[in-house]
Order: C-alpha cells, then structure tokens, then sequence
C-alpha cells in the first residue's frame, strides 16, 4: 500500500496468530453461522463477551452518529484543545440530559423510549451543509460545493 514505506511493509511479520469464533444467530431464514477472528488471545475473555461487543458495536456507531448530527457538532469550530474538549462535554451533557429526559417522559408516557422522537422534534433534522473548509450552515446557496447526507 502507498501509506506505508517499503522498509517498514518488510519489516511487518510474515504470521499473524489469530483466535477464531464461530457462532449461530438467528435470521428470517433460520440460523445463520457467523466467524469471528480477533488478536484477543486470551481465553481468559470469553467468546460470548467477544460476541457481544462485535454484535453491538452497529449500535454504538449509530449513537455516535446520532451524537454527532443531532447536537450539530460532526465539525468542532474551537481551535485548542481545551476548547475542543469543553465544546465536545457540552454536547455531550445536552444529549444525555435530553435523553434522561425522553426516558422518564416514556415511563410516564404510551411510547418506547428507543423511539427517535428526538430526531422528530430537533431543529437540525435536515441534511448537513458544508462549505469546502468544513463549516455547517443550514441552508444552501450556489457559492457552496458540498451537501453531506444525513
């Protein structure tokens, strides 16, 4: 690959060792098989824990995404870095306290609290718009080149 010199591709190792997971889940069709490969070796993790997390982790992504969108922070617009980490908690502590929210109106309420009713009700359910150096602005002129979809 051109992101790696010719020097460290031939210092690599020529063997890998890898632990293999083979398991069953269900689908519309019936059972289906699934194998994993890991470079956690240890047998002290056991392979329904290493199971687990690779089965979620769709899950985590899409949080993260939701995250990200949602609280309109996909472009952090601090230029240190303790203001990049103090813009990011921020977010962070308005989404969960709005997620805290929708939790205990759920238990009081008719509907799950999975359901997005936070991406209904959010002012930013609309695509994302870029400029070329990376900034959001909610709506388009022709001076702009690129539209991220959500």
């Amino acid at each position: 690959p051109d992101y790696i010199s010719r020097e460290e591709w031939n210092n690599l190792p020529k063997d890998m060792l890898l632990r293999r997971i083979s398991y069953k889940y269900p689908t519309k069709e019936g059972m289906e098989t699934a194998v994993l490969y890991t470079t956690l070796l240890s047998e002290r993790i056991e392979k329904t824990e290493i199971i687990l997390k690779y089965t979620t982790r769709w899950d985590i992504e899409i949080c993260i995404r939701e995250v990200k969108t949602l609280m309109d922070i996909n472009v952090l617009r601090a230029k240190t870095s303790d203001m990049l980490e103090k813009e990011l908690a921020a977010a962070l502590i308005a989404y969960n306290l709005v997620r805290h929210l929708i939790y205990r109106a759920a238990q009081k309420g008719d509907f799950p609290s999975k359901k997005n009713i936070f991406r209904q009700c959010s002012p930013f359910n609309h695509p994302i718009l870029l400029d070329r150096k990376g900034r959001v602005f909610h709506h388009w002129s022709p001076g702009r080149n690129r539209k991220a979809v959500d």
